[in-house]
């Protein structure tokens, strides 16, 4: 392995020379912050698995591998993230055989869910330390990893692969929304009809975990195999119907990984790409826009915004899958056989949109830009209206998806009206005031190239996530506030009142972090530069 060993000391020296100090130990800070919370589940999990009536929860136990299944690999498309992976394009040109790279992209699949490997490890310590079960079921978290891992990398270089293709983008998004909606059969009853009658739709996940039984039958899923031999029952049979398993996925993980070596992105981009012409009246006139309302440089730096965020197939991406999954996933949790955010529905899904929509509307806002960032400071333009145009064009597509939204919730039928768009549009505008004030800082001072024809980001789920748990709870205090101002004066009136005063409270803060971001730029537009020029090394993150 010493190829592999040199691509991963290649890698780990492109890091350290394109990343500043303050950069790296703020990494490792919100890192510890994050995988700490799943290291206390995993201490959770440690502490159920060391109880001596263990064998008793073999239900419940699958059922929790399930979800951990789920989480591995649904998560990272819901965020449109890849994980970690060698960039072959660079690796291929290198005598480097197969093998080697086919090992290097399965372990750095852990990337992808290191939350779940975390709880893994919580539960196979529980097991040492279980009187009441031999040590050796412990090693279940080993295959049961290589399961996942080796499925996962399968299903990224399928996607990869189909992504690459300029007119699959968009269909494939809606793909997504298809498969992610999948939980919802499996966890959820249809509502009651009009009549009162019970839905039909059968709670699957719910009547498996009533009426499975260890011994009613073979276990030929995965997770009820694990389970089985974490509890140290029907062994022979689990052990093989789980290498099984593992036999199956290397056997696709290679297979799509060796297609992937000889895939052509380059080739596959520029299939269907359309004769390189002038765009349509209607088009000119949409992106001209904003040159008409607007003095320059604003206007005309809002139309750049516009005319490159719409070509660039990531953001087309996560733009579709905001307004899809925004739209499902408030319907698919369900209490008393209504929608449990009902009142609410379009702010939650607007809540959604956000949350997808932050890599390239607050966190990395130059990302996009890339070396030709520093036109920015070579031009005569302030600063302050650099930010203030990209965040009017965050402000312009968050108004669009919420309408899109709002137009697929009527054609489900989902009842919604006026005062349910007021009161999402109300929420936006106060949570994205506060989202522009700590996501101006982020762009400059954390900036990083991003590549817009990549639609799925590259870097691994959690760690985005990480950013999320700081921010984002933070920025949604105010709504929580009036949220709790209307329930407790039992009024619509009450909710706003409050939002207005927050709106205030946010403008406030957006002026003043606006220019304190300015101010920060003027001083470190070198480093900043810099790091937007960086290259990427031989593992993409």
């Amino acid at each position: 392995m010493n190829r592999a060993l040199a691509v991963v000391w290649a890698q780990w020296r492109t890091y350290r020379n394109y990343t500043s100090r303050n950069s790296i130990w703020l990494g490792i800070l919100i890192g510890l912050v994050w995988y700490g919370f799943w290291g206390a589940a995993g201490f959770g999990a440690a502490v159920v698995m060391a109880q001596p009536d263990v064998r008793n929860i073999v239900v419940a136990l699958s059922g929790a591998l399930l979800l951990m299944s789920m989480y591995w690999q649904f998560i990272p498309m819901m965020m449109a993230a890849s994980g970690l992976a060698l960039d072959l394009r660079r690796i291929k040109a290198y005598p480097i055989p197969t093998r080697e790279l086919f090992t290097i992209e399965v372990l750095l699949r852990a990337t992808a869910a290191m939350e779940m490997l975390i709880v893994l490890l919580g539960a196979a310590i529980g097991v040492m330390l279980n009187p009441s079960l031999p040590k050796w079921t412990a090693l279940t978290l080993v295959p049961f990893a290589v399961f996942h891992m080796l499925l996962s990398l399968g299903i990224r270089d399928v996607v990869a692969r189909v992504l690459a293709h300029r007119r699959m983008r968009e269909i494939t998004a809606l793909l997504f929304v298809a498969l992610i909606t999948l939980p919802r059969l499996l966890f959820f009853r249809r509502p009651p009809t009009e009549g009162g009658s019970p839905g039909g739709r059968p709670n699957w996940l719910g009547d498996y975990l009533r009426e499975a039984r260890a011994d009613t039958g073979p276990a030929l899923l995965p997770w009820t195999s694990a389970a089985n031999l974490f509890t140290d029952q029907d062994v022979l049979r689990s052990a093989v119907v789980l290498g099984g398993w593992c036999m199956l996925a290397g056997v696709f993980a290679l297979w799509q990984f060796r297609r992937s070596l000889v895939f052509d992105v380059e080739e596959a981009r520029s299939e269907g790409s359309a004769p390189v012409g002038k765009s349509p009246a209607w088009t000119e006139r949409f992106f001209l826009l904003p040159s008409t309302l607007l003095r320059d440089p604003l206007g005309v730096m809002i139309e750049k915004e516009l005319r490159y965020l719409s070509r660039a197939p990531r953001f087309r991406l996560l733009f579709l899958m905001g307004c899809a999954l925004g739209v499902v996933i408030p319907r698919a949790i369900y209490r008393d056989g209504a929608p449990l955010w009902a009142p609410s529905y379009l702010t939650a899904a607007s809540a959604y949109s956000l949350l997808i929509l932050g890599e390239v509307c607050f966190w990395n806002t130059f990302g996009f830009d890339r070396s030709a960032a520093q036109i920015y400071f070579l031009t005569p333009v302030k600063f302050t209206q650099v930010l203030v145009a990209k965040n009017l064009t965050a402000a312009f597509w968050l108004t669009l998806q919420l309408l899109l939204m709002w137009g697929l919730g009527v054609a489900l039928r989902t009842p919604m009206g006026i005062d349910q768009v007021a009161e999402a549009a109300t929420f936006i505008l106060v949570t994205v005031l506060l989202l522009w004030s700590i996501g101006n800082y982020t762009s400059v001072h954390n900036a990083r190239p991003a590549d817009p024809d990549s639609s799925m980001r590259a870097r691994a789920a959690g760690g985005m996530q990480a950013l999320l748990l700081f921010a984002y709870p933070l920025t949604f205090v105010p709504a929580g506030l009036a949220y709790f101002a209307r329930w407790a004066f039992h009024t619509q009136w009450a909710f706003y009142g409050v939002m207005t005063v927050m709106a205030a409270l946010a403008a406030m803060v957006y002026t003043v972090a606006l220019e304190a971001t300015a101010a920060m730029a003027d001083r470190e537009k070198e480093a900043m530069v810099t790091a937007l020029s960086a290259r990427q090394g031989p593992i993409a993150s």
